[in-house]
């Protein structure tokens, strides 16, 4: 642990496991979610845990004024604000964890400075960074439990991207998700878990029915499936590849990902989920959540996948509330929904699209608003979603009310980027767009 510490810290401005990341699929050699069993979690492994992308760096120098810049002898595809690892520099100053400032096709500066002129030399590979997990426990196929490097994130994240046996290969991709406080081993859940319920403890790992009568568990991801949108059944699945991206650090990340692949069809927003901690506005010492899918319906039945924690409002197991908050800091209240507070800016917005100009100019009107959220059993605002904003205007509906999936970046004023994300609402709303800010 000393190691990666010295690693991350070597100096006072590199970016650290705490600066917020954005990975997606649109890197070199980026891992792809596939329709196929097993995917999610390899996604995780890469996005997570490892790393992916690795290329090699053909140059890299900083000038007198210690800016670095990083060329390449093919086209990168990194994108600002992304944070990339680089090894292999004979000079220690130049490994580690930096920022993406600006790019072209072949090249790129990073946000960090060196102090003075300096040129790397030796075998140097550019990748883009993990968010700083490790596999705690896993069960040799496509199950995992996450753990973060940060010892103040005490939570395991669970992710079970197995066939399980009952569900048919050709339904929609099941991987069901939960978080919890102790482990002994990838089958053996101690103490606080979520989601949970007393009556029925297994109830989130264990198929219930059959055919498509089939209910897979409570909370998960859903992908692979034939639509997005109110008129979806898990019965009918769909190859190809999903547009994704993972926004977060070793604190807690969002998973936005298409439910449905390009395949089904070429308008897809994101579902965006979070697992991870919040600021708490309550001293809650428990301040953990599990966003997920909590829809508990059968296979052939229709049901709405989409994520819609940004939506004001609705009960526990509606699709409108896919929010749980693990515990209060008594320890009771456990799986306690909760309900976002959101200004939402109405069904007809102005244009197609917010374009940077829109979001900085104060006088468009639009501006960049937190997302604080209160619990359901008693209505107390309890803490706000982490480092991501919601725009005071919703994006015009294109075909069928679903937008195409956007993973653009903007600078902000104060030297932070932006990203923006897509999300469906609901079925009978406008687009709304997440803007996750990547800072250290």
């Amino acid at each position: 642990m000393a190691a990666l510490c010295g690693l991350f810290y070597e100096y006072e401005n590199m970016a650290t496991s705490k600066s917020v990341q954005f990975t997606f699929d649109g890197n070199t050699n980026a891992p792809q979610l596939i329709s196929s069993q097993g995917a999610l979690v390899a996604l995780l492994d890469a996005v997570l845990v490892n790393g992916y992308g690795s290329q090699a760096v053909a140059t890299l120098v900083a000038n007198n004024e210690g800016v670095i810049t990083a060329s390449f002898n093919l086209t990168h595809n990194f994108k600002p604000g992304q944070i990339l690892m680089i090894q292999g520099g004979s000079d220690s100053a130049f490994n580690g964890r930096f920022r993406v400032d600006t790019t072209q096709s072949n090249s790129l500066t990073f946000v960090e400075k060196l102090p003075g002129a300096k040129t790397a030399s030796g075998t140097i590979t550019a990748k883009v960074a993990p968010l700083g997990y490790e596999i705690a426990f896993t069960d040799g196929a496509f199950k995992r439990a996450y753990k973060s490097l940060n010892p103040e994130n005490a939570m395991y994240y669970i992710f079970d991207d197995n066939l399980w046996t009952g569900w048919s290969a050709s339904y929609a991709k099941i991987c069901n998700v939960g978080i919890a406080f102790e482990m002994t081993d990838i089958n053996t859940i101690v103490g606080l878990q979520c989601p949970y319920d007393a009556a029925n403890p297994n109830q989130n790992w264990q198929l219930s029915g059959s055919g498509s009568a089939a209910v897979p568990g409570w909370a998960k991801v859903v992908y692979g499936c034939w639509a997005q949108g109110v008129s979806t059944h898990l019965s009918s699945g769909s190859a190809g590849n999903h547009t994704w991206s993972i926004i977060g650090n070793d604190e807690g990340f969002y998973l936005c990902a298409a439910s449905a692949p390009a395949g089904a069809n070429p308008n897809k927003s994101a579902v965006c989920q979070y697992f991870g901690k919040y600021q708490s506005f309550t001293e809650n010492s428990f301040n953990y959540l599990l966003c997920g899918n909590l829809k508990r319906s059968a296979a052939g039945n229709y049901q709405d996948i989409n994520s819609t924690f940004l939506y004001p409002g609705g009960l526990l197991n509606d699709f409108r509330s896919d929010c749980k908050l693990l515990a209060d800091s008594t320890g009771v209240g456990i799986s306690t929904g909760i309900t976002p507070l959101l200004p939402y800016a109405g069904q007809y917005p102005t244009g197609s699209g917010i374009s940077p100009v829109h979001i900085f100019d104060d006088t468009t009107g639009v501006s960049l608003l937190r997302i604080p959220f209160a619990r359901q059993s008693d209505g107390v605002v309890e803490g706000e979603l982490p480092f991501v904003h919601i725009a005071l205007q919703s994006r015009q509906h294109v075909s069928n009310r679903m937008g195409v999936y956007t993973q653009q970046v903007f600078r902000h004023s104060n030297g932070n980027h932006f990203v923006e994300i897509n999300s469906l609402i609901g079925a009978n709303t406008n687009i709304s767009s997440f803007f996750f800010e990547l800072k250290d």
